[in-house]
């Protein structure tokens, strides 16, 4: 595996503090990218100075672009800030790209985007790369007009652009907004008689994977050298749909209180929820050869509370 240069955004948050710690162990060289991204200036200047470092192999430059408003209930709540971070951030990040001088030098870039763009099939089937796209909420319309903010870029610079669309993956650590660490918590945190935790439905069927398969993901697509598409996009999910309320007993179960009771909160349900989401990750094992490994979650409070 040959050594990148790799700047990172939104490298503070959860998933960008563990795939730093995973690349910098991979052997690649790790730049992070410090301060706000919608500060201009700052961002021109740390883009610059990464792309104008002096390579052995001018095609191993990658920015891995992590840094947004990731939950959708805050988006919608902060319209304006969502696409401010979502949206005009990434247009910042990609002009100060163009603004570097180095026109033959362009990295591969890869960027975070969601299942949320897809419009989910009410018939079971899984979700592919070719499922129809339909805006549903702040989240999913900033992410979408990120995209097409690349996919321009990408056309009219030469610039090799790929596109993860990322699925549910769980962890403790993440914030509370989500649902598996909120419901971990609430147990993890119940007084010796205290019983009820507060969900939303659970009664849902959800594709939802381990960090450790999405660090995979990401490292197997930095770490590429033989695809050279200049813009695709691939779906990153675990393919099986679990049901949440199997979920939320097998966490009680883990943490031995299996006296809880779960208590549906209104505020917490979303309205014209679809029964059941899964995803397909056959395109990410037919170009780069990734599968995820943690699909029948045996392993997976292990990995939940890992790391």
């Amino acid at each position: 595996m040959s050594s990148k240069n790799i700047l990172v955004t939104g490298a503070s948050g959860f998933i960008g503090t563990q795939l730093v710690k995973q690349l910098n162990a991979d052997g690649h060289q790790v730049s992070v990218l410090n301060g706000n991204i919608l500060e201009f200036e700052v961002l021109k200047e740390q883009t610059s100075n990464f792309l104008n470092k002096k390579l052995a192999d001018e095609s191993s430059n990658v920015i891995v672009h992590l840094a947004g408003l990731s939950s959708p209930p805050k988006c919608e709540s902060s319209p304006a800030d969502a696409f401010r971070v979502n949206t005009l951030g990434t247009s910042f990040l990609l002009e100060s790209i163009r603004q570097s001088g180095q026109k033959n030098n362009l990295p591969h870039f890869i960027f975070a985007s969601t299942a949320h763009v897809y419009d989910m099939p009410t018939d079971d089937s899984a979700i592919t790369e070719s499922t129809p796209i339909k805006i549903k909420n702040v989240y999913s319309e900033t992410k979408l007009q990120a995209e097409d903010i690349l996919n321009g870029f990408s056309i009219r610079n030469q610039m090799r652009v790929t596109i993860l669309r990322l699925f549910n993956h769980a962890h403790i650590s993440q914030s509370r907004d989500f649902l598996i660490p909120s419901i971990y918590h609430q147990i993890k945190e119940l007084g010796t008689t205290d019983k009820i935790v507060k969900v939303g439905n659970l009664d849902l069927y959800r594709d939802i994977g381990t960090i450790p398969d999405l660090m995979t993901a990401f490292q197997t697509v930095v770490s590429s050298n033989s695809y050279k598409s200049n813009f695709d996009i691939f779906n990153v999910c675990s393919g099986k749909a679990y049901h949440l309320m199997d979920i939320a007993k097998n966490i009680a179960i883990h943490l031995k209180r299996t006296d809880v009771q779960f208590v549906v909160e209104s505020n917490r349900v979303r309205a014209n929820e679809i029964k059941k989401v899964v995803g397909s990750y056959e395109k990410m094992k037919s170009i780069f050869g990734w599968t995820p490994k943690n699909r029948e979650f045996k392993n997976f409070f292990v990995d939940l509370e890992s790391i």
